[in-house]
């Protein structure tokens, strides 16, 4: 299982680099979008990664990184709506909820 956890991170990070070259930050923002689909963590990591190579400002970053866990929680959301009905998906979603309150992002470079 860790395997395969390692190679969706390096998929994500390879795909990052590969969006934001191309499309500058609105490739590097819809790879942060569709990959928090799969994992939170790689969408942050990806975003972190660009940052730190000097390729997007740091709002933009920050802006990655909300848009990651963003569609994150909407695809677990969604999951645990279908797996269990909205009693179970209720409480899946309300960490995120909170989180989502949160008015902005400071990257230290």
């Amino acid at each position: 299982m860790r395997c395969c956890s390692v190679a969706l991170v390096s998929a994500i990070l390879l795909t990052s680099a590969i969006l934001q070259h191309w499309f500058g930050d609105a490739g590097a923002l819809a790879a942060a979008g569709v990959s928090g689909f799969a994992d939170a963590h790689a969408s942050a990591a990806s975003i972190a990664q660009v940052f730190n190579a000097g390729q997007v400002d740091p709002g933009v970053a920050g802006i990655g990184v909300l848009i990651g866990f963003a569609t994150n929680t909407i695809s677990k959301t969604t999951i645990a709506f279908v797996a269990g009905g909205r009693s179970f998906a209720a409480p899946a979603a309300k960490p995120h909820r909170d989180a989502g309150r949160v008015r902005g992002v400071l990257l230290v470079r």
